[in-house]
């Protein structure tokens, strides 16, 4: 009877044991880190901002015109600390972080200030 209770203990020990060896390995295995969005960018000048589509149109130094969408959540960067899309000025050399074939804005970098007439 006691060598089935130590029988019993063993198997339970051996148990325990792998259970808290594999708890430990899936402790130490590492999330994946999530891929960072790929941006791409066009430097160019300018022509419309349109507030109400949200919509910024630039005119590359090739001669293509642009159209980016922007939200909230496009960040203003560059010169003349501009805190909205609003501050973009026609003329104004800009270059535009976006993602995605919708041609989001994620970024968007003031590189001139709009000359005074």
């Amino acid at each position: 009877m006691e060598r089935l209770l130590e029988n019993g203990r063993m198997r339970l020990t051996f148990c325990l044991s792998l259970l808290l060896v594999s708890l430990s390995v899936q402790a130490k295995t590492p999330e994946p880190a999530p891929a960072a969005p790929t941006m791409n960018e066009i430097a160019g000048r300018v022509q419309s901002v349109d507030l109400g589509e949200s919509v910024l149109r630039v005119s590359t130094e090739s001669g293509y015109r642009v159209t980016f969408s922007f939200n909230r959540e496009t960040k203003l960067t560059g010169l003349g600390l501009p805190k909205s899309v609003e501050d973009l000025k026609y003329e104004e050399l800009v270059t535009v972080r976006y993602q995605g074939k919708e041609l989001l804005a994620l970024e968007i970098e003031k590189r001139s200030l709009a000359s005074v007439p």
